[in-house]
């Protein structure tokens, strides 16, 4: 079954996650024109596929190993290889789908003297994502973090003096700590070995490591303790000021907006009853909360029953 629209232009370095309701996503790069398309099976065919990044400031790069993960509130994210545009050499970077649209993409490697490229990417939650990469020209592998607001400052996990370290990997833990494989001719050989290393949260980011900070703002749901077709709500804001909360289907269309105006910092607890803006029921499915306040945004999945 194919997912790539039917043109003539080169479409590779597909990657594909699957939901809990078993729906499967898929994102790919296109050249000439780098393009980092996205698609997922509506239970019947493919959707047509999206643009996730905007070629006007970043373009996929012939290498662009497109890497697709989902984190446990059902959130995609994505990493890519890219070039801006004016640059050099290419990049690392990074976006994520909030069940509507792709967030703008951001770069995430910082030296423009080299290519950067093969990001592999591991995401716990839209606070907790790991990113990992090697360079061209000196062949190192570096990590970066996001809680949510920022990327951390890149860190070198390899000990080679030599060249020759390539296709990281990277998976989290139980307590969230990235570990990170890749291929190592350490000895500069021609023989490949394959070399490990695993970050610590136990120093801070000035001494090449990183420390956790609190997210600006968070959101979680759960079924109502009396019916499957309530979902309840809580998100929590640092400070007082104005709040969007909004619920899409999985097509990425408004089915309600639960929140849109100001709202004092703290916790805070709504109930969606599964109703449309006009007043409609829902089908059952999946659904996605999307919480907007300033310049953060944050989404989880919630599933709705009819019973």
């Amino acid at each position: 079954m194919r997912v790539s629209p039917p043109d003539h232009f080169m479409h590779w370095w597909a990657d594909v996650v699957v939901d809990d309701q078993g729906t499967p996503y898929v994102v790919w790069s296109e050249i000439p024109h780098g393009v980092i398309y996205f698609s997922h099976y509506d239970g019947s065919d493919w959707t047509s596929p999206v643009v996730v990044n905007d070629t006007t400031e970043v373009k996929s790069s012939d290498w662009s190993s497109a890497r697709l993960v989902r984190d446990r509130q059902g959130v995609l994210h994505l990493s890519y290889t890219g070039q801006a545009a004016g640059a050099d050499y290419a990049d690392v970077f990074y976006a994520f789908y909030d069940g509507a649209h792709w967030s703008p993409s951001v770069k995430v490697s910082t030296d423009s003297t080299t290519d950067n490229y093969y990001g592999a990417i591991s995401a716990r939650s839209s606070s907790d994502v790991w990113i990992a990469w090697c360079t061209d020209i000196s062949d190192r592998i570096y990590i970066s973090h996001y809680d949510g607001s920022r990327w951390s400052s890149e860190t070198r996990l390899d000990d080679s003096t030599t060249n020759g370290n390539d296709s990281p990997e990277v998976v989290q833990d139980s307590i969230g700590l990235p570990w990170v494989a890749w291929e190592d001719d350490a000895a500069s050989t021609g023989q490949e070995v394959i070399s490990c290393n695993r970050m610590s949260s136990t120093v801070s980011v000035n001494e090449g490591q990183l420390t956790r900070r609190t997210p600006l703002a968070s959101i979680t749901a759960s079924s109502s303790a009396f019916s499957l077709r309530k979902v309840a709500l809580t998100y929590r804001i640092p400070a007082s000021g104005e709040v969007r909360l909004e619920v899409y289907d999985m097509a990425g269309r408004t089915v309600r907006v639960l929140v849109n105006g100001d709202e004092g910092s703290g916790e805070h607890h709504i109930e969606w009853n599964g109703n449309d803006q006009l007043g409609r029921g829902s089908p059952s499915g999946a659904y996605f909360c999307r919480l907007k306040f300033g310049s953060t945004i944050k989404t989880c999945k919630v599933v709705l029953l009819n019973t």
